[in-house]
């Protein structure tokens, strides 16, 4: 399976919140330095007024001198900082690049070893020939990320044999499920017993998951048809999380085709399913030009965002 990065938006804010936290850190070893160096050299300064006044016989003031040096030396020297911790943010970014790897494998695995095999027939004007066994190999399938247009990002678009779907990845632990157009998640502890409240998934601006991934899909959708691929875009929400569960899902207030665990994700049965309106067949050759189509608006609207 060919893979596709048409941005590198989370991977340069990942890197920003990192280069971030280490900055901040060399700021704060510094600081000790400079704390360890003060003292050092207090103790130090003690030391030599000390002696110097010893030698002009001010036993008096010596002794002076003499307990400062002691308790400058007395004092134990701040031990060196812990690294920082990653804030929030750096870590939902770390996590969602983490997430989408994991579903990237799970597809490529089932893909590189599937087989469409269909039935095709040419017209030839005077006459029709209908030849059956044709095959086209998972593995010429395309996984695009980092596509974005004005109504937000995909995590994923996997162009296969077997028809397109647009893929939103949540790499979230818990207990995951919508009522209506919100989602929430519930975590539990190791004896079964909530821990939380209802936690609130959204983007920041209040998207759940299903439109997080409808709107922007809705858009691309669009723009297919418009070049003539009026092939339909699938949803679907994958929870990445080992310790994800889904939970209630009521589809009729979303407009996704899936939600799953990446552990049961199966791409090609979802794909083929009889719940949608025919199937879908393209070769490779098809498949590029949708890639190329979906770089092109990618593009576009990558274009029309620095204006």
């Amino acid at each position: 399976m060919k893979k596709i990065k048409l941005s590198d938006v989370l991977d340069q804010q990942l890197r920003a919140a990192q280069q971030k936290r280490e900055a901040d850190l060399h700021k704060v070893e510094m600081q000790h330095k400079k704390l360890c160096d003060d003292i050092t050299r207090k103790g130090a300064d003690s030391a030599d007024h000390f002696l110097a006044l010893a030698k002009k016989g001010e036993i008096y003031s010596a002794s002076g001198s003499l307990l400062d040096w002691m308790v400058s030396y007395s004092k134990v020297l701040p031990g060196a900082p812990a690294a920082l911790k990653a804030r929030v943010k750096e870590r939902q970014l770390a996590a969602r690049l983490t997430g989408v790897e994991k579903v990237l494998q799970r597809i490529e695995t089932q893909l590189d070893k599937s087989v469409l095999t269909y039935d095709c027939e040419y017209d030839y004007g005077y006459s029709s020939e209908r030849v059956a066994g044709n095959q086209t190999r998972g593995s010429c399938s395309i996984a695009i990320s980092g596509y974005c247009n004005d109504k937000g990002e995909i995590d994923l678009i996997v162009l296969s044999p077997w028809g397109l779907v647009a893929i939103e990845v949540k790499n979230i632990a818990g207990y995951v499920y919508n009522r209506g157009h919100e989602w929430f998640r519930d975590r539990y502890d190791a004896r079964g017993n909530r821990c939380h409240h209802p936690i609130s998934i959204h983007d920041a601006g209040g998207r759940g998951p299903a439109q997080q991934l409808s709107e922007p899909t809705k858009a691309l959708e669009t723009y297919l048809a418009a070049n003539s691929c009026r092939t339909p875009v699938r949803r679907a929400i994958v929870l990445a999380h080992p310790h994800a569960v889904v939970g209630d899902i009521d589809r009729n207030h979303n407009a996704v085709d899936l939600v799953t665990h990446v552990g049961q994700l199966d791409l090609v049965s979802f794909l083929s399913s009889p719940d949608f309106s025919g199937p879908c067949c393209f070769d490779e050759s098809e498949i590029g030009d949708i890639a190329c189509l979906v770089e092109a608006h990618h593009m576009r609207e990558a274009q029309r965002h620095r204006q």
